[in-house]
């Protein structure tokens, strides 16, 4: 029976490896959306913590949703810029 965990535990990790992947080949604004995306859920979770009084731990998901943040824009301003190139 543990081999069977096993197997399942390798087919997973080789599907997550797959959707990493096709993460990598999504667009500029795939991406700057799902960062904002993930910004947004940082903030909210970081509210709720904050909310009950875990300030540690909303400070740390503040700073995530920064770099979520961050991120997004980046993954904007490369897409605005292959915008911008295709039009040329």
């Amino acid at each position: 029976m543990d081999g069977q965990v096993t197997t399942l535990s390798v087919r997973h990790e080789t599907a997550s490896n797959k959707r990493q992947e096709k993460a990598m080949s999504q667009s500029p604004h795939d991406r700057a959306a799902e960062f904002h995306n993930k910004a947004a859920h940082a903030h909210e979770v970081a509210a709720t913590a904050h909310g009950k009084g875990d300030h540690l731990t909303a400070h740390e998901l503040s700073k995530q949703a920064h770099e979520h943040s961050t991120k997004a824009f980046e993954h904007s301003k490369e897409a605005f810029a292959k915008d911008e190139a295709g039009k040329k």
